[in-house]
């Protein structure tokens, strides 16, 4: 297995490889992993809304013709339509210098659900949480904020795809491989796999039921004793007493690396070709390699993107390197519905495909 990290990436979004037999695969006939960082603002999609700064962000990595917008339109029967797909095409065998994809996007609901492209028009107004495909014209993507993006590839086949495994979608990667060997006969053994950045245990505290879910159905190695909530709702992680505090519940430190990995092995992803991000969404922070820890107030795309007046979430402290979830709703009022909390956090786009 290999690790790596974003935490130098200064840029609007970061690209990363997959590896097979520890090598990394580089070069223009091998797909890569892509995910937009925090400074490039928030990605969210959904089918009926618009969202000016994801459209921003993928017409400046892909074109603008090859964009795919949401937000429907109202029609005279008070109901409203999906947008449109651009016509998908396929890359001419050996013709994929220069050559942008587009960006297939698809609605996210938490499941376990994973939709096979052939050409990109497949996820029109539906919701799952993975893309597989053979199509080198398509860019899959999803949407994170915390959770962990899955980056797959068959190097067999070609295959590639990528999912969004939230802790209700614990268990996608299996879905996927088994759709993956129904549809091009993928065999485990020549996929490769990325878990992307995402909450990681130093942040991720859950109560004894979650912290049991994953025990039970995954691998006991992805949860620890964290302490217990004191009255006042806080984490009381201090000594191993603190465990039978009367005055709060158990609490847990989950690994969501853990459980996905736990899973890529059980289906036989060889550990060679399996390579991990350490980087923790909620706290990990520019290096020092970059103006020590922090960074000058990010241009280009963001200055485009406050020219047209589009929340570029300045909420955030810039040093951080990625949205979150439960960073940026941590001061929030815990009965705020989510259709307004997730106008604080910052949703990632990740991508996965033949990017020149």
């Amino acid at each position: 297995m290999k690790k790596f990290s974003l935490c130098a990436s200064v840029g609007d979004y970061a690209v990363f490889h997959f590896i097979c037999g520890g090598k990394e695969l580089s070069g223009g006939s091998y797909p890569v992993c892509g995910m937009s960082l925090l400074r490039a603002g928030s990605m969210r999609f959904r089918w009926n809304e618009k969202n000016k700064n994801r459209d921003l962000f993928f017409s400046s990595l892909c074109g603008k013709e090859n964009l795919c917008r949401g937000g429907a339109e109202k029609t005279e029967g008070g109901t409203s339509e999906t947008a449109d797909i651009p016509e998908m095409l396929y890359v001419p065998k050996g013709r994929t210098e220069n050559f942008l994809p587009i960006p297939v996007p698809l609605e996210l609901v938490h499941s376990r659900d994973v939709i096979i492209l052939g050409s990109g028009k497949e996820t029109q107004g539906r919701q799952a949480d993975g893309m597989l495909t053979k199509n080198k014209a398509l860019l899959p993507s999803v949407t994170v904020a915390d959770c962990v993006p899955v980056f797959l590839y068959d190097r067999r086949n070609g295959v590639f795809g990528v999912l969004h495994s939230g802790w209700k979608g614990t268990g996608i990667i299996k879905t996927a491989l088994q759709k993956a060997e129904e549809e091009f006969g993928t065999r485990a053994e020549d996929v490769c796999a990325v878990l992307g950045p995402h909450i990681r245990s130093c942040c991720y505290i859950v109560d004894e039921e979650r912290a049991n879910y994953f025990a039970e159905n995954f691998t006991p190695d992805c949860v620890e004793a964290a302490g217990t909530l004191n009255c006042n709702g806080t984490l009381n992680c201090g000594a191993p007493s603190a465990r039978e505090n009367f005055s709060g519940k158990k609490m847990f430190r989950l690994s969501l690396e853990k459980a996905n990995l736990n899973i890529l092995q059980k289906c036989g992803v060889p550990a060679c070709n399996i390579a991990l991000c350490t980087d923790c969404t909620c706290c990990s922070v520019l290096t020092e390699e970059c103006d020590n820890g922090r960074v000058d107030e990010p241009s280009g795309l963001r200055e485009s993107i406050e020219a047209r007046g589009q929340n570029c979430n300045s909420r955030v402290a810039p040093e951080y390197v990625f949205g979150s979830f439960r960073r940026e709703t941590s001061r929030l009022d815990p009965d705020l519905p989510m259709d307004e909390r997730w106008k604080y956090f910052t949703v990632q786009a990740a991508f996965c495909g033949h990017l020149a």
